[in-house]
């Protein structure tokens, strides 16, 4: 049995639709979308009336020793304030190497007044040089202030915004047998982050469950960007004893294009679009593009699952090749933990 947290509130989009006049805004009085740049601009004080009951106030001291600081302080108000969640908005620094994985970004630290570190965590990041975004879960019974740090940030330009909300606890359940359920619904219907998004990395052997195996193709990260080497296509290798009924590719995508999706290939054989599953459209990680000659483009700056089944029929015996490749028109994006799923006859099929 395990508990499941969920946000208190959602937090709603700047501007009404335009096809729906007099819209009433979704009102989110225990949720807070913290923009940065816009309060380092201004008096953070003059934005206090807008905040969250237990959000006594945001501080964003200037940079020192090339740390950027900010600092939320906390109101103990049980049952609003005893678990938060926090989903940082930063730029993920690029590693030195293309195969690094070299975390630089927002560290979080939360402090008693009398100087009692009560949380850690980060530094957030996998060193792919593209927006990014990370969810986490703070119990913050006793923790007066909350400071998100960011090294070699001497103007405050990596951490972008913050959304921070109140949490509650709601039971689930899930059967013994399988994988749990994520230990955290998300506020805009967004699936957990990458270590959640597929479920548990498979074991480096293949694993069978009620016909279905399930193998490791690439454990990542790989970057796939528009107009690079071989027109932007990546190539996934793979051997086969016998050819499945079914076939499913699982993975996570980041800095996904919700109107450019890969395709994919099959030993050269086409077998359409990848699908990802998009969250509402409300979610701040969806980070505008503008074009100087077409309609303005979206990219999503964090991970999100995506797939693509196909028949057997594509597949042979022997050796096979996965290729996805990245429209011209799109983002450069990075692929996580690809794993190929095969359904094969048996006994109870």
């Amino acid at each position: 049995m395990l508990r499941l947290l969920m946000a208190c509130a959602l937090v709603a989009a700047p501007l009404a639709p335009a096809f729906a006049e007099g819209a009433v805004e979704t009102p989110t009085p225990f949720s807070i979308l913290l923009d940065f740049e816009p309060l380092r601009a201004s008096a953070p004080d003059a934005e206090a009336a807008n905040y969250p009951i237990w959000l006594e106030s945001v501080e964003l001291p200037p940079p020192a020793n090339g740390t950027s600081i900010a600092r939320l302080r906390l109101r103990a108000l049980p049952g609003l304030s005893d678990r938060l969640l926090l989903r940082l908005f930063f730029f993920d620094r690029a590693a030195e190497t293309a195969d690094q994985i070299d975390p630089t970004g927002p560290t979080i630290t939360g402090w008693s007044e009398t100087g009692r570190q009560l949380y850690s965590a980060g530094p957030l990041g996998l060193g792919l040089g593209l927006p990014a975004s990370e969810s986490l879960v703070i119990d913050a019974e006793g923790i007066d202030y909350l400071e998100i740090s960011v090294p070699n940030d001497p103007h405050g330009i990596i951490l972008r915004q913050a959304l921070v909300a109140s949490l509650k606890a709601e039971e689930k359940l899930t059967a013994l047998d399988f994988g749990g359920i994520a230990s955290l619904a998300d506020p805009f219907t967004r699936e957990a982050d990458i270590l959640d998004s597929i479920g548990p990395l498979p074991e480096e052997s293949d694993t069978f469950l009620f016909g279905r195996v399930r193998a490791v193709l690439h454990p990542g990260p790989v970057r796939l960007t528009p107009g690079g080497e071989a027109s932007g296509t990546v190539h996934f290798p793979f051997h086969l004893d016998s050819v499945p009924l079914l076939a499913m590719v699982n993975f996570s995508v980041h800095q996904a294009d919700p109107t450019a999706p890969l395709q994919a290939w099959i030993n050269g054989a086409p077998i359409g679009n990848v699908a990802v599953q998009l969250p509402d459209l409300a979610d701040p990680a969806y980070l505008a593009a503008p074009q100087r000659f077409s309609a303005t483009r979206f990219r999503y700056a964090g991970w999100l699952p995506a797939q693509i089944a196909f028949p057997g029929r594509h597949l042979r015996v022997g050796e096979n090749v996965l290729s996805l490749q990245i429209p011209e028109e799109a983002s450069p994006v990075v692929l996580h933990r690809l794993e190929l799923q095969l359904k094969n006859h048996w006994q109870k099929l």
